[in-house]
């Protein structure tokens, strides 16, 4: 483009340069003289009178010809040559080049426009994605509760048997019904609860040490268990208690001894078949109303049991699969080992389960960090 524009200055030029030379040299001394009526110079032959300027009849044609000539020819030049050839091919090139650079130049930003909606979309599904991982992800805090929970049910399950078996014994025993201590009598069962005392709750310190030749035992842990109310139920979270085992634990036996002492201390009287009701079936008022008085008594003395029952029953053994977990958490606390496991036993209970759901788990900072 350049190169064509500058040949086409060039030849103009040129060609502006030959058409002044050539009419110079045509009309060279042809200007008329003075006065027109004088005669021209040799070589023009002939004058008018309507102007000061001066006819050849001979080469005015000639001239008016190669004047036309040039001019064709450089039209055909200026537009064959330069325009068809350089200008025009070269503005088309320049034209397609610019077009080309222009949809290139679009399409880089229609990129950036796609990348930055890209990005934004990208960043706000990080967000949301964030988001929702935030407000769906359980914490480990909800984890320490669906681990500490899942042995709950069976060791509820665990304790309303232990409260059943624990009330049965007791209404069997005042009945002096089945094969428990009271089945052989009033006198039976105080020489049975008697015997047990000797080998195994009496203190010889008791009564200013006035038990030294009665008592027998020689485990100091479980001296007067059967009447102190404290150490066996307030003291201990978890009592080594599951009647569905062949053999007793000491646990079972202090609880059974403890609640003769507290219910039925005297257990009622034998009443003969005789005082109740001849030998034909006829009902005998007096020992029949006198024994509805005493069933009363004992619905009465059940409630009390039942209520001791269920305290003792919350506190028996549940399962094991809980223990760990727990232990962990107590010692994350800051409690030793040794004491923790005091703490909650091997098999903790439905209270001890409870109470450390309840209680204990909130009285750790990483509990409330958690929950942020």
């Amino acid at each position: 483009m350049e190169s064509a524009l500058k040949k086409l200055t060039i030849y103009s030029l040129i060609l502006m340069v030959g058409l002044t030379i050539f009419s110079t040299h045509s009309y060279a001394g042809k200007k008329c003289c003075a006065k027109c009526t004088i005669t021209c110079v040799a070589k023009i032959t002939e004058c008018t009178k309507q102007g000061c300027e001066c006819q050849s009849n001979k080469e005015t044609p000639i001239d008016i010809k190669l004047i036309t000539d040039e001019f064709v020819q450089h039209r055909e030049w200026l537009i064959k040559t330069v325009w068809e050839a350089h200008v025009l091919p070269s503005m088309m090139l320049m034209t397609e080049q610019i077009s080309a650079i222009a949809m290139q130049q679009m399409l880089i930003v229609g990129t950036f426009f796609d990348a930055k909606h890209q990005l934004e979309t990208q960043r706000l599904l990080q967000e949301l994605q964030a988001q929702a991982h935030k407000d769906y992800q359980p914490s480990k805090g909800m984890c320490e509760f669906g681990t500490n929970t899942r042995s709950l049910a069976a060791s509820d399950r665990n304790a309303d048997l232990t409260q059943v078996a624990i009330a049965a014994r007791a209404t069997q025993r005042n009945l002096l019904n089945g094969d428990g201590i009271g089945s052989g009598g009033p006198r039976d069962d105080a020489r049975s609860r008697l015997a047990q005392f000797k080998s195994t709750y009496c203190n010889k310190a008791d009564y200013g040490n006035g038990m030294t030749a009665l008592c027998k035992a020689d485990d100091a842990a479980r001296i007067n268990r059967d009447i102190d109310f404290t150490a066996v139920m307030d003291q201990e979270s978890t009592l080594e208690i599951d009647f569905s085992k062949p053999t007793a634990t000491a646990d079972e036996a202090d609880i059974l001894a403890l609640s003769t002492n507290l219910y039925g201390h005297d257990l009622l009287p034998y009443i003969q078949e005789d005082k109740m009701a001849l030998s034909d079936g006829r009902i005998i008022p007096n020992g029949t109303f006198a024994y509805m008085k005493l069933r009363a008594l004992m619905a009465k003395r059940s409630v009390a049991q039942a209520a001791f029952a269920a305290q003792a029953a919350m506190k028996s053994q549940g399962t094991e699969s809980v223990a760990p977990y727990m232990q962990a958490i107590l010692e994350e606390m800051g409690i030793s080992e040794a004491d923790a496991t005091e703490m909650i036993g091997e098999r903790p209970s439905y209270q001890a389960q409870m109470n450390f759901l309840t209680k204990t788990l909130y009285q750790t900072p990483a509990f409330y960090t958690e929950l942020y």
